[in-house]
């Protein structure tokens, strides 16, 4: 997903650059063509910046609300009593059977630490979409405040 993702911006950021390229700007300082160019390069570069790293953040968001989530409402565990019987048979030969409370001790068990197995693992998501929040949020906030004052200049 997260490869998609920057694919697309890949390919979106370099049909704005070419479309740049080709529509052209007025460069407000009313230079020649070559300051027009590099004017038009240097605008481009800032709003493809200024993109990239919006989508860093957005996508970042969306990861952690959904690792908040997987850590509010675990994910639900299936116990799968034909496998427990069978690693039961190995270990104590085949004519011993479970309990059914020893089977509901091992299933309570079982669920208590996929639970929290599932909350450390969206523990973990959590902090990795945080940097896909604080790293480019940085850089974001620079570069609009680049864009606001090429506009104002």
């Amino acid at each position: 997903m997260v490869l998609s993702i920057f694919t697309m911006v890949i390919i979106f950021g370099v049909f704005i650059f070419l479309l740049a390229g080709l529509i052209g700007s007025r460069n407000p300082k009313g230079g020649g063509q070559g300051e027009m160019k590099d004017y038009l390069i240097k605008k481009t570069y800032y709003y493809l910046i200024s993109f990239v790293t919006l989508m860093m953040v957005i996508g970042g968001s969306v990861a952690a609300f959904m690792a908040i989530a997987d850590f509010v409402v675990p994910p639900t565990y299936h116990y799968d009593y034909y496998y427990e019987e069978q690693m039961y048979e190995k270990e104590h030969g085949s004519e011993s059977t479970i309990s059914p409370e020893e089977r509901e001790e091992r299933q309570e068990k079982a669920r208590e630490q996929q639970r929290q197995n599932a909350k450390d693992l969206a523990i973990n998501n959590l902090i990795k979409s945080l940097g896909w929040i604080l790293i480019p949020l940085p850089i974001f906030i620079y570069f609009q405040r680049q864009i606001r004052r090429k506009e104002t200049d």
